[in-house]
C-alpha cells in the first residue's frame, strides 16, 4: 500500500528522515533548554517554544545511533500531535518534498512507520510514537 503526501526531510547521521508536514510546527537551531530528570530514554529536557512548553528529544538510540550532543550546529525539529508538542535534535534539515511512502516494510523501530523509496532510502517517522515517548 502507498500514499501521496508532503514530507519535512532531515538527516541523524547519514540517515535521512521524515515526517508529514501536517505534524511539523518549526524548525529552527539549537537553543537553550531546560535539563530535566526523567525516566525515558531521549528526554533531554524542555524549551519554551512562544509560550508553549517543548519536550526536547534524542530519538538517536531508538534508531540505534549514537546519542545526538546538544549542540549549537544543531537543529531541532519541532512537532505536534494530539496536543503534544516535541522538539527533535537533528543534524541537518534537508527539505520539503512529495513522494509515495511505501508501507509493509519491515520496520527498523516502532519510531518508523514506512519507508520512501527514491535515490536514497527515506525513513518515514510515525509522530504519534515520537510524541508518545512523553504523552502521560
Amino acid at each position: 500500500m502507498s500514499r501521496r503526501e508532503t514530507f519535512l526531510c532531515f538527516s541523524i547521521d547519514d540517515n535521512l528522515l521524515a515526517i508529514p508536514i501536517g505534524s511539523a510546527v518549526k524548525v529552527t537551531r539549537m537553543m537553550a533548554f531546560s535539563p530535566i530528570d526523567s525516566d525515558v530514554e531521549g528526554v533531554m529536557g524542555v524549551v519554551n517554544l512562544h509560550g508553549r512548553t517543548a519536550y526536547l528529544l534524542d530519538i538517536s538510540p531508538k534508531l540505534g545511533l549514537p546519542p545526538r550532543d546538544p549542540s549549537p550546529d544543531k537543529i531541532v525539529v519541532f512537532l505536534e500531535e494530539d496536543g503534544v508538542l516535541v522538539g527533535v535534535i537533528a543534524d541537518d534539515l534537508k527539505g520539503i518534498f512529495e513522494a509515495e511512502a511505501v508501507d509493509g516494510m519491515a520496520p527498523l523501530s516502532n519510531l518508523i512507520e514506512a519507508f520512501i523509496p527514491g535515490d536514497d532510502m527515506i525513513a518515514l517517522l510515525n509522530p504519534k510514537a515520537i510524541t508518545g515517548m512523553v504523552k502521560p
